[in-house]
């Protein structure tokens, strides 16, 4: 993740008064360098899927879709 946790969650706070429907979405390290859960886990993106109702997820874990 490049973005950092602080613009996250500011981002997800400013959010949360326009929708409920807010998903953060990470995907895993090129080559395999890491898992998107551990980089969610390290920046804290479980706690504010907790405290704000959002939904964290794995983008790599998902079907592909080309349009």
């Amino acid at each position: 993740m490049s973005t950092t946790p602080a613009f996250v969650r500011e981002v997800v706070s400013v959010l949360r008064e326009k929708t409920p429907n807010i998903t953060i979405g990470e995907s895993d390290g090129g080559y395999h360098s890491f898992r998107a859960e551990e980089a969610s886990a390290s920046h804290g993106l479980y706690e504010m899927e907790k405290h704000f109702g959002v939904r964290v997820v794995n983008l790599s874990g998902l079907p592909a879709e080309i349009r």
